[in-house]
């Protein structure tokens, strides 16, 4: 008989044989994997390991050794273990590896004299070169014997010069909890190779976050300090303390190692310019403003002495608009010093922000809006502007028409940055400024709809301006179909906004005595307490924390309220103990705060410790 092909029946029959056969072993192997997998994670060590021998003698695959000799060490068979070990040593060319893995099944069976023969021999026998020496170490770190790792790291420094594992070293100390010794390998390969900068910085940014106690900052800082003491001429040391400084908000101590950089390698003053602007961001003004100093003092001449000076005006109109009662003598004089640079440096990108806080003091403090309005349209005929700096311009008018209660008008402009810049960050400030107006006047839905959209806004503080706002809105929109609670709320605000604030205060006040249930008043007390800090009734505005640590210690602002106390206790009472104990509580009950940094950096600063 034959087929179509003409290939005899039988033949036909063993081809078919022959191709399936590899394949049902295929499929049989797969099968006895699984099953041995599955025995393996549930700790039926006997019967993975009879299907793991059975694959390995089949396939002596690294896989399917690690797992047959974890099984056969489980179940005590370390006779089988021996030679199982002893075979794939063969396998593998004496690979000194697996000699850890003999001395480690020769130490499970108490025979420690054995073991460390093993080791030792595995590292006597290690070849020259980075991949044998990590593949050593890393055999003795899944063994959990770390100081064997070190010990084969310190013995290919000894084979080699051209590679001294500082990171794997840093590395297992960290694992051992032996911060100084790590700390010393990073700083080695820092000054060994400056290139590794950024990359010692990354490690040490992981160990330095995972610290509750705060143990390791403090060690590191103390230790650098000690370094640059002793040796001032390494920058890199330096270097790596201004990086610390900035990680820990020390905006002081980053200004000393900022200026001393600046004058060390001669550099333009750009880099303490920058601190400048990231202490300021911070509301860190003196530290801001005396970094400002020092960049003006390098005179005219020097490219940042234009933006230092400007940016040294716009820092003091931040800290002053800090507070509520505003001295109209200090207001007027601020007026004047804006007008003088305005004439000396002229209307144009970098002096712009002048020109903003001008209109908005006109408008917001001095009371003459129209020519804050004036000024404004008369800068954005001006040309010379980007669209993003028009833009900025076009914002600050809404604000002013926001403030005088032409909505319409605000709304108008903000709406054309948000519909020009949809993708940038002053477009997402146009959304948000749109969604607080709609806020302001009782349109929630569509403020929500649009502070969600901005949740995943580029810049953080939008994002989470944007997140703050919303979650107001939702939580209390849930409990209060009517919305009369939240329309007050949005009310009083707004008066905080066009500046009346007694007109505010007796808003909230009244909604503290008709919504005794609501869940709104925890905000009402916070934003009581905001009010209070900026007329500088420090005692009142910590009675409003005490009130929401009282009422509501487990809501959104049990902390808040709590970092905020320790602030005043420290600041204006000088109650060190008080303050003290409020930080000690923070840092104990909500661990996960983001204030737990400061708290526990102002905590040690007041106990004496030394941190710069």
């Amino acid at each position: 008989m034959r087929t179509r092909s003409g290939m005899p029946f039988l033949l036909t029959l063993l081809f078919l044989w022959a191709v399936q056969t590899p394949w049902s072993a295929g499929a049989q192997d797969k099968q006895d994997e699984e099953l041995a997998m599955m025995f393996f994670r549930d700790g039926n060590y006997a019967k993975a390991a009879a299907l793991y021998e059975k694959l390995y003698d089949k396939s002596p695959k690294q896989h399917f050794y690690s797992y047959l000799l974890f099984c056969q060490i489980e179940t005590g068979a370390y006779r089988d273990a021996e030679k199982l070990v002893r075979k794939h040593l063969r396998q593998n060319n004496n690979d000194p590896r697996y000699l850890v893995d003999l001395g480690y099944v020769f130490s499970r069976q108490g025979e420690q004299q054995e073991a460390e023969k093993m080791y030792r021999q595995a590292m006597k026998e290690v070849g020259n070169g980075r991949g044998p020496i990590q593949n050593l170490a890393n055999a003795f770190l899944s063994r959990q014997l770390n100081e064997y790792a070190l010990e084969t790291y310190k013995r290919g420094r000894e084979l080699s010069r051209e590679y001294g594992y500082r990171m794997e070293v840093a590395q297992i100390f960290e694992r051992m909890g032996r911060f100084p010794e790590m700390l010393d390998e990073l700083l080695a390969m820092a000054e060994e190779d400056p290139a590794t900068l950024a990359q010692v910085q990354a490690r040490l940014q992981n160990a330095l976050a995972d610290d509750p106690d705060g143990e390791k900052n403090e060690a590191f800082r103390e230790s650098l300090l000690g370094k640059v003491q002793r040796d001032p001429g390494k920058t890199f040391l330096t270097e790596l303390l201004l990086w610390h400084a900035i990680q820990q908000k020390d905006f002081d101590l980053a200004l000393l190692q900022a200026t001393a950089l600046d004058k060390r390698l001669g550099e333009d003053g750009k880099r303490v310019f920058d601190l400048a602007q990231l202490a300021a961001a911070n509301e860190s003004y003196d530290a801001a403003l005396a970094a400002l100093d020092y960049v003006v003092s390098k005179g005219e001449m020097e490219p940042y002495f234009m933006l230092a000076t400007i940016t040294h005006l716009n820092v003091r109109y931040s800290r002053v608009m800090q507070r509520y009662e505003f001295d109209r003598a200090s207001l007027l004089q601020l007026e004047s010093e804006h007008r003088q640079l305005l004439a000396e440096f002229g209307t144009n990108e970098a002096s712009l922000p002048l020109l903003l806080n001008l209109a908005r003091l006109q408008a917001f403090y001095l009371e003459r809006a129209p020519d804050a309005i004036a000024l404004l349209e008369q800068a954005r005929s001006l040309g010379g502007l980007n669209p993003a700096k028009q833009a900025e311009i076009k914002l600050e008018l809404g604000d002013i028409y926001l403030f005088t209660g032409e909505v319409w008008e605000a709304t108008l402009l903000y709406s054309q940055v948000d519909k020009a810049f949809k993708n940038d960050p002053v477009g997402h400030m146009a959304k948000l400024k749109n969604a607080r107006l709609s806020f302001y006047i009782g349109e929630f839905d569509w403020a929500k709809a649009q502070l969600d959209v901005l949740k995943a806004a580029t810049s953080k503080l939008i994002a989470n301006d944007a997140m703050e706002l919303s979650l107001l809105i939702g939580d209390n929109q849930e409990d209060d179909s009517t919305q009369v609670a939240l329309l007050s709320y949005a009310r009083a605000d707004l008066f905080l906004y066009r500046n009346r604030v007694d007109s505010a205060l007796r808003l909230l006040e009244a909604m503290e005595g008709a919504y005794t249930w609501h869940p709104i008043l925890d905000d009402v007390l916070m934003k009581k307490a905001e009010i209070y800090s900026r007329l500088q009734d420090f005692r009142m505005a910590d009675s409003m924390y005490a009130l929401v640590l009282q009422k509501y210690p487990y809501d959104i602002f049990g902390d808040d309220a709590l970092f905020l106390r320790g602030r005043l206790a420290e600041e204006r009472f000088r109650d060190k103990d008080k303050a003290m104990a409020f930080y000690e509580q923070l840092m104990f009950d909500y661990p996960g705060s983001l204030f737990v940094v400061d708290a526990r950096k102002r905590y040690r600063s007041l106990r004496g410790d030394i941190l710069n």
